[in-house]
């Protein structure tokens, strides 16, 4: 899948090349902001468990734990760090982002 970005007009259409970066640079921004080094990695989809249930999202997709659209992933730096999900409401407009453990249950993919 080739890079892209959510459109906030439009959540269900990708934002033009342009925009994505700058909306992507501004997400990671704030997320380097308030948890550290982030890994530079371009993720489009994570699997993972959360308090005995699987999911699986991707950018673009609808997070079904509160029914936002996915606008990035990311992946802290550190050794025991985290992946970061972040939805218009929990991570790009406000609150903090989705957070998903890196554990043996846990898979990404990258953007190509």
């Amino acid at each position: 899948m080739l890079f892209f970005v959510p459109d906030p007009a439009d959540p269900a259409k990708a934002a033009d090349p342009a925009k994505a970066e700058r909306l992507y640079a501004s997400i990671k921004a704030h997320m380097v902001d308030n948890f550290g080094r982030i890994q530079d990695r371009r993720i489009y989809s994570l699997t993972y468990s959360h308090n005995s249930r699987r999911y699986s999202v991707k950018v673009g997709d609808i997070h079904p734990l509160n029914g936002e659209p996915v606008f990035a992933i990311f992946r802290q730096e550190e050794q025991s760090g985290c992946y970061l999900i972040c939805t218009p409401n929990r991570g790009v407009k406000r609150d903090g982002p989705i957070l998903a453990g890196d554990n043996w249950n846990t898979n990404s993919w990258d953007f190509e």
